[in-house]
């Protein structure tokens, strides 16, 4: 319900209700076959009534080797700007909006090599219909479908007092014309590691990067000119962090971190800065 209207023409308040019921069942064959299941019903004042599952499972077949899928389906509502306007004669509300409509898939293979390394690999897909798109001065629903399909590589070892991880993500994420979406990387990664150490191991000190790979971005900086939007390519970053932490008899450790360690200057949305160089420190203490 819009309590705080941003204009007299918003009133009076409007309101729209949602009731939701979802069942959730998992299932363990012996000690190598897991199955769940999830069913949600959604019942909209404004909207037609929806219902969307998901299923997933993981089969251990042996070796180290874990087998597991995924397959889903969603909808998300328009948000109240979209449906209902925030400002009269600069951006409209469309009534008629539906829901947005996406179903995923994902299936992967998790391998154990020797006694330290787990690697996995997963591939995914996910469509989207009807998606929201902008209209100035409103917004409608899109009459195509918005593909991500993509490959997700993890890692992780860990040896004595030093634990190692890692991962990489490729995307080709697409509009219904046929273009790259906006703020999705072609490739993603970030790396890290810990370090234990002094006696029983209360110490650590871990570091860790991120890498996030060329992005387009919507460009409304000459839109009152033309009134029409362009698309911006946003450079290439990595931002790197450092902690370290100690901690002190059973219940307390002091601990510190530094956030864009280098004090990176980058955008994850075209001409919004991201946060510089910080740091952090304190003491946690856990009460009995």
């Amino acid at each position: 319900r819009n309590t705080f209207p941003f204009d007299p023409a918003q009133v009076p308040t409007q309101q729209r209700d949602l009731v939701g019921i979802g069942a959730h069942y998992r299932l363990a064959l012996g000690e190598r076959l897991f199955l769940s299941g999830t069913i949600r019903h959604d019942a909209n004042s404004d909207f037609a009534d929806a219902t969307t599952f998901a299923l997933a499972g993981a089969w251990q077949a042996g070796a180290g080797t874990r087998i597991h899928a995924s397959y889903g389906t969603g909808v998300t509502n328009p948000t109240f700007f979209e449906q209902f306007g925030f400002n009269p004669g600069t951006f409209t509300g469309n009534p008629d909006l539906t829901p947005e409509r996406a179903r995923s898939i994902d299936i992967g293979i998790e391998q154990r090599i020797g006694g330290s390394l787990l690697v996995d690999v997963t591939w995914f897909d996910a469509t989207l219909v009807d998606e929201i798109t902008s209209l100035f001065p409103t917004v409608i629903n899109d009459t195509g479908t918005s593909r991500r399909e993509g490959i997700e590589l993890s890692a992780r070892a860990e040896r004595g007092t030093l634990r190692l991880s890692g991962s990489y993500t490729w995307l080709d994420a697409t509009d219904p014309d046929g273009t790259r979406e906006v703020r999705r990387p072609r490739h993603a990664a970030s790396l890290d590691a810990a370090w234990r150490f002094g006696p029983q191991d209360r110490g650590e000190i871990a570091a860790g990067a991120i890498f996030s790979g060329g992005l387009l971005d919507t460009d409304f900086r000459d839109f009152f000119s033309t009134f029409t939007a362009t698309k911006t390519r946003l450079d290439d970053y990595w931002v790197a962090r450092l902690s370290g932490s100690w901690r002190i008899g059973a219940s307390a450790q002091l601990f510190a971190r530094v956030e864009n360690l280098f004090d990176r200057r980058y955008e994850e949305a075209l001409s919004y800065a991201s946060p510089g160089l910080a740091a952090y420190g304190g003491l946690r203490v856990r009460l009995p």
